[in-house]
């Protein structure tokens, strides 16, 4: 029976990126010094402790993909998240990553999203000319229960009408339910700009595809598919993820002994 390893002691994983700092390096578009890679390291796992109780692999492929695409784990920045599910770490990009990666193409003029609530008047008419209009009431609740839409939309330098999304809560919810995040995460603690994230993402797969936005899409389907990529047949993972123990042993009392640093 095989026994994941764990990121237990920072320290310890540090040493761990130390040694396959030049593969590390190689995973990325641009060398990046190890010694912030670290630094990012140890601000996820002060933020989330559960992040100790994730597989070496996972957090080290969730890491370096975050790190290859310019983005800050865990930061008040918001560009992306480290998450713990079980023992399994997750990358999930945020709304101001997808902002940062979209303007770093260097095709986007303009790019937002904007929630609108109960009590704002609100029209959207399609058709060959469309109307948005939205009038924002700063003196009602504004939180997810009272939003009613998120639309976002972005311009292409040199285009004179927007891509765009409507999306009413409704189906905004739906997108929410796919997560393995549901009401975790940044689901439960900024769940506006989620929906703002959500909107951004539809929008971002209406762009025509380009090189340019390599980055910006990747980050989308890491997040969407929960597989990274910067990692790939890049990275010599031997002796990080397991460790053979007997048959008999019982996994949970294995696992416990692993957490506590015992051998």
């Amino acid at each position: 029976m095989s026994l994941p390893k764990l990121v237990g002691s920072p320290q310890a994983f540090g040493e761990i990126l130390i040694q396959r700092q030049d593969q590390i390096s190689n995973a990325c578009p641009e060398n990046i010094n190890i010694a912030r890679v670290i630094t990012f390291m140890n601000l996820a796992i002060a933020g989330k402790p559960g992040l100790r109780n994730c597989t070496r692999l996972s957090f080290l492929k969730s890491l370096v993909e975050c790190v290859a695409l310019g983005l800050e784990p865990n930061t008040p920045l918001n560009h992306a998240w480290l998450i713990p599910y079980g023992n399994e770490c997750k990358f999930q990009v945020g709304y101001q990553g997808l902002i940062t990666l979209a303007y770093r193409s260097d095709r986007i003029d303009t790019i937002m999203a904007e929630p609108a609530y109960k009590d704002e008047p609100f029209v959207h008419e399609k058709g060959l000319n469309p109307i948005i209009e939205h009038q924002p009431n700063y003196d009602v609740e504004r939180d997810e229960h009272t939003l009613e839409y998120v639309y976002a939309y972005a311009y292409l330098k040199g285009a004179t009408r927007p891509l765009y999304v409507v999306m009413p809560k409704k189906e905004l919810d739906t997108y929410r339910a796919r997560s393995k995040a549901g009401n975790a995460g940044p689901w439960g603690t900024d769940p506006i700009w989620m929906y703002k994230k959500t909107a951004i993402i539809q929008v971002c797969k209406m762009l025509p595809k380009s090189a340019d936005d390599q980055q910006l899409h990747q980050a989308i389907a890491a997040d969407q598919t929960g597989k990274t990529y910067s990692m790939n047949d890049v990275v010599d993972l031997d002796d990080v993820e397991s460790k053979e123990i007997t048959p008999e042993d019982d996994y949970n009392e294995a696992l416990k002994g692993e957490q506590n640093g015992k051998k």
